[in-house]
Order: structure tokens, then sequence, then C-alpha cells
């Protein structure tokens, strides 16, 4: 599977960017960071986007696009599905263990969740969603990334109860975003939705950018300062696509190599415009598409 995949090779990537985190903090490697946690550098980690980092918010939500059932988790704990659309861990997790916050990043929409678990950070991704905010009602139901933030705010006034409003400036300043979405919205647009038929698909993909970068903006107003995005990886061999063919498709590889550049180059316009903002990429598609 993709998400199998992210774990074996791209999430290499996610690590030396979280490397580049830690010694931009303070911390002088991955290793320090996993045995001796510095709370006060990166306290928190959140996640949004889609079921690439999505840990399991959907089971609380009335939608079809859930995982939480066999074989899904089949690697993971007791072999139990947790709504995590891999057989183990997803980059989410593997991002909080790296930087020694802990072992999960839990999902913000879990009711069991303890102020424990919201001050080191918790995850608002959403499986089927996407940076067009059409993407999470046209298939399936989902969280588009304006709701999402919707549920950092509601985070925010949960944490400033709980820990009062100095401690939750910092937790908001200091800690990392990680972003991973757009998949959804490439398979979406392939199926033609009416609101969408009209763009070629390099409009769409401008689209998609511009969408990219309003919640980038959205997310530095709430006071992120240290983001990192995944860029798209190549989905032209994925289960969804050659299912029932058996067939690779070729735009599934080269729309996502089209893109990746006009994101890296919204990330370094936003970098210049934005005071204390360190935005990076993380490059899923050179070792997926190395794989393949």
């Amino acid at each position: 599977m993709l998400f199998s995949l992210f774990r074996v090779v791209g999430v290499s990537q996610l690590f030396v960017t979280l490397y580049w985190y830690s010694s931009f903090c303070g911390r002088g490697s991955l290793a320090y960071a996993q045995s001796t946690p510095n709370k006060d550098s990166v306290p928190a980690l959140f996640a949004f986007g889609d079921s690439v980092v999505d840990t399991g918010n959907n089971n609380f939500m009335n939608t079809l696009c859930k995982s939480n059932f066999a074989p899904y988790g089949k690697d993971f704990l007791d072999g139990k599905a947790t709504g995590r659309f891999s057989d183990g861990k997803l980059p989410s997790d593997l991002a909080v263990e790296a930087l020694g916050i802990k072992e999960f990043l839990p999902p913000y929409l879990d009711p069991s969740l303890q102020i424990d678990d919201l001050v080191t950070g918790v995850n608002f991704a959403s499986s089927c969603s996407g940076f067009d905010p059409v993407t999470s009602y046209c298939r399936f139901p989902a969280l588009s990334l304006t709701a999402q933030l919707s549920l950092f705010d509601e985070y925010k006034q949960k944490l400033k109860a709980s820990v009062g409003e100095n401690r939750t400036a910092t937790i908001v300043a200091n800690s990392i975003y990680l972003i991973a979405t757009g998949v959804n919205d490439f398979l979406t647009y392939l199926q033609k939705p009416p609101e969408r038929a009209h763009f070629s698909l390099p409009e769409y993909l401008d689209l998609m950018v511009a969408y990219c970068g309003l919640f980038l903006e959205q997310l530095y107003a709430h006071g992120a300062r240290k983001i990192a995005v995944m860029n798209l990886p190549p989905v032209g061999c994925v289960p969804i696509v050659t299912e029932g063919t058996g067939v690779c498709l070729p735009i599934g590889n080269d729309a996502p190599a089209d893109f990746n550049p006009k994101l890296q180059n919204l990330t370094n316009f936003l970098n210049n415009i934005l005071y204390g903002v360190k935005i990076v990429i993380l490059d899923m598609f050179t070792p997926l598409d190395s794989v393949i």
C-alpha cells in the first residue's frame, strides 16, 4: 500500500526535516530528541490533512471513509484497527515519536483525550479530505482544512481553560505543524465532478496550490510558525488507481511531478513575506518514485 511505502522510504525524508527542526530549536540530534525530550523547544506536534496522517478522526464521524476494520492495523499494537489507513504507524505518529514527545499522535475527536494528551499535540486530519474544499464532500464526507482549522481554534480554547493563556501561546508558537494532503484532490479531479469539470489539469493544479497557500496563511494567522508540508507522491500505480486493470496510470505520476515545483515556489514565497515563519517541504515524491 501507499502508506506502507511512506513508512519504509518516505518517512526518512520526514526524519531529515525533523532533525533540522531539532537543531533549529537547540537540540543536537534525533537521538538526543528521543532520549531527552525538550518540551520547551518543541512542546507539541499538530497534524492536518488526509489519511496519510489521520490517526482516527473519521472513526468519530458519519462517513464511509473509515479504516477501523481488518486488515488495517495488523502490525499495530495488538493488531487492532484504529482508524489509520495503514497496517501500522503513520508519518504523524513517527514524527511525534522522533521528536521525543510521545509515541502516538491521537485524533482530536477522540472523546477519551485528557489534558496531558492535548498539551503535547493532537491530530486534526481527516481521511478523504484535500486542499480543495470540494474534495471533502464530493466522494465521501470528510473534514475540510477549514473545518480542521476550526477544531484547532476549539482546541486552543480548551487548552487556555486548562493551562492558561501564556502556556497556550507558548505551545502554539513553538510546536511543529505537519500537513499532508492533496492526493484525494487529484483522484477526485480524475472523476470530473461537476464543480471542477471545466478546469484543465494544469488549471486544477494551480487551484490546489492556491488553496494550499490560503490554508498556510490562515494557519500562520492562528499562530503556527514551524510548518512542514509533505509534497505529493506518485500515485499512478497505487491500488485505487490500478484496481480492475492492473495497469498504472502515467498521469498519476506526472501530475504530482508538475504540482510539487509549484508547491515549492509557494512555500518559498510565503517564507519571504510571513515574518518569523519557517515552512519546509518534505519530499515524498523522490523516494517513492525511485521505488516504483
